[in-house]
């Protein structure tokens, strides 16, 4: 069984099913705080009202809709000072 060092990151992605790991490690959604939460809300409905109707047009590689999209996700997730 290996150990983390002190200082060692959580694991990424699916790592925690392939290697050995503690339960500290592994990121869960219960770790997730309200702010974390708010934005996977805000991405979920982002990507529900804006891209996902425009997803063909994007695969097929319109011009400007995927520009159009980075556009408007940045104006929506730009940090507010």
């Amino acid at each position: 069984m290996t150990t983390a060092a002190p200082d060692a990151l959580p694991a990424r992605g699916d790592t925690f099913l392939l290697e050995e790991s503690s339960p500290g490690e592994v990121y869960t959604a219960e770790d997730l705080s309200e702010e974390h939460l708010a934005i996977a809300r805000t991405v979920h409905q982002f990507w529900m009202t804006e891209v996902e109707p425009q997803l063909e047009a994007i695969r097929q590689q319109r011009p400007g809709v995927a520009l159009a999209m980075l556009r408007k996700s940045a104006e929506i997730f730009q940090p507010r000072t």
